[in-house]
């Protein structure tokens, strides 16, 4: 395990993330476990989302890895901190991205539209569709998550009323987490700071948190996230190896930095790329693509979309074995999620 400098910031973004991953298993009948060091799921966890999210940075491999099925296909661990190796247990590093943390009280963004929640169970639909963007994974978006008290489901529309970005807003002790993030018009500054302006006017006392990376990343940071640290995901090798060739349904946005494999349809840009990618888990044979699609990662991100092209970031000692970046579609966004034309989503991601 490589040590780690780490602060309460990275902290309570982990923490809120692994938080949002539990509600989406919830809301699929998925009940994962919270232990000092980790969330973990017995049970394979819903498309897009990690099988383990690491709480500190002094957890162990054994932390993430016991309380997880990986004996199956479709395993992922979310490394909060940047601090496991687990090439020995037969994983290899899938992509990295940075924790976002932003202070409360600092002043709202400028909003081109407005934001509301989601409200029935039509809205979400459309809603999940839009997030989507063609992949066939808007079933992840389950109607649970509408009675959940700590869940918002966030859209914004164009002028004639269809979605033309969405988000997802989850809540925990001390943060407010942004997740999913998407727009169709490949707008991502304008989708960030709509988001970030509804979500800070909801919870004005609370730093905002979530993850991004690529354009997702440039994104967040115009509106006043800090980098809070590294984050890594893991997969076990034999499912890279196993990828397929087929284009398959990008993960989340058009233009952001979440999405992970390429797809002949137009990514979504933002977070649901990345929670694609960040979900944090590759499946290959199963999920709505079928049997040769490339792998999706999920979380909280889901199925995700291989990241942006380009080198992955190798933390310090030990040295982990240079990874390929998967290739992104040309209509790639960024965050685990499906581009509309094109996000996270994944990310996992989540």
């Amino acid at each position: 395990m490589i040590t780690a400098v780490t602060d309460d910031r990275a902290l309570r973004a982990a923490h809120n993330n692994a938080a949002w991953c539990e509600t989406m298993c919830r809301a699929h009948g998925l009940p994962g476990a919270f232990a000092p060091r980790a969330w973990t799921n017995p049970r394979r966890t819903p498309p897009l989302y990690p099988d383990a999210v690491t709480l500190t940075p002094d957890a162990s491999a054994a932390d993430a890895l016991a309380g997880i099925d990986t004996a199956s296909p479709g395993a992922s661990v979310k490394d909060s901190f940047a601090c496991l190796d687990l090439t020995a247990a037969g994983f290899e590093l899938l992509f990295e991205a940075q924790w976002l943390y932003r202070p409360a009280g600092l002043p709202a963004p400028a909003a081109q539209q407005e934001w509301s929640p989601v409200a029935t169970a039509a809205e979400l639909a459309e809603w999940a569709t839009a997030w989507d963007g063609g992949r066939g994974l808007d079933g992840v978006f389950r109607t649970e998550l509408l009675s959940d008290p700590a869940t918002t489901v966030l859209v914004a529309r164009d002028g004639d009323g269809r979605v033309s970005a969405g988000a997802v807003l989850s809540t925990s002790p001390g943060a407010a987490g942004i997740s999913n993030l998407f727009t169709s018009d490949d707008d991502l500054d304008a989708a960030w700071a709509g988001c970030v302006s509804a979500v800070t006017a909801r919870c004005p006392d609370v730093p905002v948190v979530g993850y991004e990376h690529g354009d997702d990343l440039a994104a967040a940071l115009a509106t006043g996230c800090e980098p809070a640290g590294d984050l890594r995901v893991w997969t076990p090798r034999r499912q890279r190896a196993k990828r397929g060739t087929a284009p398959c349904p990008s993960g989340h946005r058009a233009t952001g930095s979440a999405a992970e494999p390429h797809a002949t349809h137009p990514r979504p840009t933002g977070r649901r790329a990345r929670e694609a990618r960040y979900g944090a888990r590759a499946r290959q044979g199963t999920g709505p693509a079928g049997p040769g699609a490339e792998p999706r990662f999920r979380e909280g991100a889901g199925w995700g979309t291989a990241p942006r092209s380009g080198p992955l970031r190798t933390a310090p000692t030990p040295t982990v074995s240079p990874v390929k970046t998967p290739v992104t579609p040309a209509q790639h966004t960024g965050n685990l999620r499906p581009s509309p034309s094109v996000h996270d989503g994944a990310g996992r991601p989540s």
